[in-house]
């Protein structure tokens, strides 16, 4: 994950479940496996996969939730 010009990379389980609160400007990097991410307020679910990255745009609660790795 990248935030505010540093990086934090995080090995998160299958399953875990991550809150961001805050989080506008935000941007998500996927390495491996799928992400699930669920925006307070928000009709929208964004589904990222290695590879892919997205940027929160608002300051409402985050959730980020990993799905599934593949082998």
């Amino acid at each position: 994950m990248k935030c505010d010009g540093y990086e934090k990379i995080w090995d998160l389980d299958q399953g875990e479940l991550v809150q961001l609160d805050g989080g506008r400007g935000t941007t998500l990097r996927v390495t491996r496996g799928t992400l699930w991410i669920t925006l307070e307020d928000d009709v929208r679910d964004v589904v990222l996969a290695s590879g892919d990255s997205f940027t929160v745009d608002r300051d409402a609660g985050t959730s980020i939730q990993v799905g599934q790795r593949q082998p």
